[in-house]
């Protein structure tokens, strides 16, 4: 059976999947950045105009981040 955690010691985590990069940011409830991370992936342009991302390297940058 899980214990409930008390409000003030929860953190919530945002993150930003851009086209570049992901950015992760944790958060405690009031609102303080409690820590942050960045991680690349790379953009394939395979024909002008075009642009496209691996999935994989997309969650593995989540990961990271």
């Amino acid at each position: 059976m899980a214990v409930p955690v008390p409000y003030s010691d929860r953190l919530l985590l945002g993150v930003d999947v851009g086209s570049h990069s992901v950015r992760a940011g944790l958060f405690a409830p009031q609102g303080d950045l409690l820590a942050m991370g960045v991680s690349e992936h790379r953009v394939l342009y395979p024909r002008p105009g075009w642009a496209e991302q691996n999935p994989e390297e997309v969650w593995q940058a989540l990961l990271t981040a």
